[in-house]
């Protein structure tokens, strides 16, 4: 039920919009709008086509699928990788076991554990890491991937939730969302061989798409407008 005194139900992503259309019996289907978070615009580094290294960020926790990107890594036998995670969780000593277990030699990983997010940032800016992978089975809309996308960084990432409104194949590559290893091992290894042109590219999309759509310093001063207009 939604009273005929509210103005306005600020959603910050239309999967967000969508799911209360569908879902709530709303009378007033006017009064949704969509608000989208952002994230402070970064510095992109200078582009390394010398060491390929995929950076991870979250929990360590069975929706977030970290063991997955393991057992899709292990895949991946002839091509040296540095994987870099950061987040922690009840899981994390269960998934640092299984990548010494199973894990080729070519694949070096690091896992950061706890990070203060502005030492993430910077971590970011100082290694210029060549890809971004999120494979979870449910999302908002994730802050971790506007991040690394405010770096030019590419991301690979499965359709759920608010996901697809920031990822694409332009970009990076959207997974559908029941991916597996096989289609996990694929998303990342297009991304090993291609020219520092090819980077480039995805790279300025990357932050295209993080400067359109993400961009704290535009949405939260367009945000502050629409609450004023609703108070007039």
């Amino acid at each position: 039920f939604i009273s005929d005194n509210l103005k306005a139900i600020f959603a910050i992503s239309q999967k967000g919009i969508d799911y209360a259309l569908g879902t709530w019996k709303a009378s007033k289907r006017d009064v949704f709008r969509l608000a989208r978070l952002g994230v402070v615009q970064q510095k992109m580094g200078e582009l390394k086509t010398d060491n390929f290294v995929l950076v991870s960020c979250s929990n360590v926790i069975p929706l977030k699928r970290v063991d997955l990107i393991v057992r899709a890594l292990s895949e991946i036998k002839d091509q040296p990788l540095t994987w870099v995670h950061f987040g922690d969780g009840p899981q994390l000593e269960e998934v640092k076991a299984l990548a010494h277990e199973i894990l080729p030699s070519n694949i070096t990983v690091d896992f950061k554990g706890r990070v203060p997010n502005h030492e993430i940032l910077t971590w970011y800016e100082e290694n210029n890491p060549s890809l971004f992978i999120n494979v979870s089975t449910t999302e908002g809309i994730p802050v971790s991937i506007m991040e690394a996308m405010s770096f030019g960084i590419p991301v690979i990432a499965t359709d759920v939730g608010g996901t697809s409104e920031i990822v694409n194949n332009e970009n990076g590559i959207l997974l559908a969302v029941n991916s597996g290893i096989d289609e996990i091992v694929n998303g990342i290894v297009k991304f090993i061989p291609i020219s520092a042109a090819e980077i480039s590219l995805k790279s300025q999309i990357a932050l295209k798409t993080f400067q359109e759509n993400f961009n704290a310093e535009i949405n939260y001063k367009d945000f502050y407008k629409n609450i004023q207009l609703l108070e007039k």
